[in-house]
């Protein structure tokens, strides 16, 4: 159900110009614009403040594209925004060798709208393509022109990080002046997401209701109970849902800014196995229902469940099923 008070921040945010020439000194100064993030009603809104998704970085517009690279960048949107509404203002790795800062703003008692800066390229081009590479790996993405669109990006040198993390913050800072200008804020409660609306056929569960309820417990921190259940519950659901995505410890835990062994111990206390043992498990079975398909080969199947190497994806599979892929394709 649509949410009038919701909509009619998501006006105020597209017609502020406030936030137009915040975007517009973004785009001078830092070489890029700023997006927003909106919980309204049953959708995550992503509001581009010089007019829509056709203004997103050339990198970013190659990788939506490709619905693989869509569904992966969609994903990583999600983090980022569980980071910022979770930890507060976070600097992101995104898409491995994309640099996002974000900040949340404070638009009513129990949501949360984030903002988001351009995306910057690593200080290191080379290893920071490397890891932007082997992110997006299997999407079918052309890597030749993602390539070249990563060396367009605006590089990641302190002076123009600093400005956009200024940038970033007044813009979250107004949207929070917005929203307190809105009839009734308090009804700006978040219902239960399944899906935006660039994702009709639900396959991408949107992760920013836990990280606005984990944001809005005033926890003090990942060490309390009730935020450590809450990211592992959601770590689970994400990853059970999308088992293919190359998820790390390490990439969860700088989402919500911990270091990768808490993160592990948290896992490990509230889901009752090791992170890479469940990620492993859930990898596996989406490997068997892939390997059912005879149109797919081995080494397709890999791809799709997150190994990159087909031979190491065998010896695993293996060492769940006590068969590897072929004989137990063979076995059906």
């Amino acid at each position: 159900m649509n949410d009038p008070t919701q909509e009619h921040l998501q006006r105020k945010i597209s017609q502020s110009e406030v936030i137009a020439k915040l975007d517009e000194a973004s785009r001078k100064l830092v070489g890029g614009h700023l997006m927003v993030l909106l919980c309204r009603g049953d959708e995550l809104v992503e509001i581009h403040p010089s007019g829509g998704e056709g203004d997103l970085p050339e990198f970013c517009r190659i990788l939506r594209t490709n619905p693989e690279g869509r569904h992966r960048c969609l994903t990583c949107r999600s983090l980022v925004a569980f980071g910022a509404c979770y930890r507060g203002a976070i600097e992101y790795t995104c898409h491995g060798g994309i640099t996002i800062l974000a900040a949340p703003a404070h638009t009513g008692a129990t949501s949360r709208a984030v903002v988001i800066s351009c995306p910057f390229s690593d200080t290191d081009s080379r290893s920071g393509w490397q890891l932007a590479r082997d992110y997006v790996n299997g999407t079918g993405v052309d890597l030749r022109r993602l390539r070249a669109a990563y060396g367009r990006l605006p590089g990641r040198a302190e002076e123009r990080i600093r400005i956009a993390r200024t940038l970033v913050d007044i813009a979250a800072s107004a949207i929070g002046e917005l929203a307190l200008q809105t009839d009734d804020p308090e009804r700006m409660i978040p219902v239960e997401i399944s899906a935006t609306a660039e994702e009709p056929d639900g396959d991408l569960q949107l992760l920013l209701q836990s990280a606005l309820f984990v944001a809005n417990d005033a926890l003090p921190g990942p060490d309390s109970s009730g935020n450590g259940q809450k990211l592992t519950e959601m770590v689970i659901d994400m990853i059970s849902r999308n088992p293919g995505m190359p998820f790390t410890a390490a990439k969860v835990a700088r989402a919500v800014n911990i270091t990768p062994n808490h993160f592990s111990t948290l896992f490990h206390r509230y889901a009752g196995q090791k992170f890479s043992e469940f990620l492993l498990e859930q990898r596996i079975e989406l490997a068997k229902k892939l390997l059912r398909d005879l149109t797919l080969n081995i080494n397709q199947v890999a791809q799709r469940v997150g190994f990159r190497d087909s031979s190491y994806f065998a010896r695993r599979f293996k060492k769940v099923t006590g068969l590897m892929p072929r004989e137990w394709r063979n076995s059906l």
